[in-house]
């Protein structure tokens, strides 16, 4: 069996605007390294528009959405089927358009995001393979903010978001009381961290939460949306990680899947960082030794109570949820408000009301998600519902 498959797109000719950060030179340069380290690199095949249309409702001109985001999303399709088939043991993603900022409704640019690529591919894969379970351990320095939209409701998808803390940067959210669905608390883990956390802050979360919490939710395959945009050289973050740390978090999370997210720092964060995650997906290098002092102690322990607190909640039959998105390339808010439809024989429903206030956008949107084991009654209530111009969507 081949030890790593290596999938990368480029996009060449997809660009937000000259001189961006997110660009191709970032995918290039992973390419040589894996070049370098005799990992052969293969061009996924697309997804198609039905696949993308099965995760997202799209309210946005359609040109920001080009063939370049279906094979992102088909490079993450592609490297884990073949984990699952048992061709490969490890398969490393290094595909762009990026994905994680892009809701399940898309009004936008966000965050460099249009499309969430890797949701549409994990999506995908989930309606394939009935009662499999994922955990989505993703370490970008902004929080997965669409991505935890996307798998918000679904009870067999543990996501789990460590970054940089909301209130200092892009996207402003990522707080430890969301924690999921009314159904499901618990499948969303936030752990925001402070600007200069550095490495102990980062493998002290890793070890005293995240493991713990993905052994208690025994998933079938681990995921690892994978950014270096935390590194101490990178311009966008203030997170101060080493190159190093990467590979121990490679090495604690053992992932099945890596996909690349950001990272915008050529020289340094991304060369070596790089270098390190893929030398410990080789099984090279190891984990360091890294103290932990009181007040990282003292603020994981915080985060961790705060979770548990919000877990011990009484549920509500009147369950509401207000949430935004902000899309920063058009400068465009979106508004949420999500209510939970109950129901004694089945999981029931979550229906979601969206609103943009860009002129020339659909006014409201409102959209419901059925599980797999939604009953009947309540997938007839939602075909009532979609008479009044309600999007249906099956996780």
């Amino acid at each position: 069996m081949e030890k790593i498959l290596a999938l990368t797109s480029s996009a060449q000719d997809w660009l937000i605007s000259p001189g961006h950060p997110e660009n191709k030179e970032r995918i290039l340069l992973m390419q040589d390294i894996l070049f370098s380290h005799n990992i052969s690199t293969k061009e996924p095949a697309p997804l198609s528009k039905e696949d993308l249309s099965k995760t997202h409702v799209v309210n946005c001109h359609p040109s920001s959405i080009t063939a370049d985001h279906l094979k992102a999303a088909g490079a993450v399709y592609e490297g884990f089927s073949a984990v699952l088939e048992g061709q490969v043991e490890k398969a490393i993603i290094c595909a762009r358009p990026p994905g994680h900022h892009a809701p399940r409704i898309i009004h936008g640019i966000r965050g460099f995001c249009s499309t969430n690529g890797d949701s549409i591919a994990l999506e995908k894969i989930l309606r394939e393979n009935r009662g499999l379970r994922l955990a989505i351990i993703d370490t970008d320095a902004h929080h997965a903010d669409g991505t935890e939209d996307i798998f918000f409701y679904n009870p067999d998808v543990l996501h789990i978001s460590i970054h940089q803390d909301g209130r200092t940067i892009f996207p402003g959210s990522g707080f430890p009381e969301t924690i999921g669905g009314p159904v499901n608390p618990g499948n969303i883990m936030n752990i925001p961290l402070p600007p200069g956390a550095g490495d102990s802050y980062l493998v002290g979360a890793i070890k005293k939460l995240v493991i713990p919490t993905i052994q208690k939710f025994q998933p079938d395959y681990i995921i690892h949306t994978l950014g270096f945009d935390g590194h101490i050289s990178d311009p966008l973050s203030h997170l101060e990680y080493s190159s190093q740390v990467f590979a121990d978090l490679t090495h604690l999370l053992n992932p099945h899947l890596t996909i690349i997210q950001g990272g915008y720092d050529l020289k340094k964060g991304i060369k070596e960082g790089f270098t390190e995650t893929l030398k410990a997906l080789m099984g090279e290098n190891g984990i360091r030794q890294i103290s932990e002092d009181k007040d990282i102690i003292h603020y994981l322990d915080r985060i961790a109570s705060i979770m548990e607190n919000q877990q011990n909640q009484p549920t509500k039959n009147n369950w509401i949820r207000q949430n935004r998105f902000f899309y920063d390339e058009e400068y465009i808010m979106e508004n949420r408000q999500e209510t939970y439809s109950f129901c004694s024989n089945c999981l029931g429903f979550p229906v979601i009301k969206s609103s943009c206030d860009k002129i020339m956008r659909e006014e409201e949107i409102t959209l419901i998600l059925l599980h797999p084991d939604t009953c009947q009654e309540c997938r007839d209530r939602a075909k009532e519902m979609q008479r009044e111009k309600a999007y249906i969507l099956n996780i």
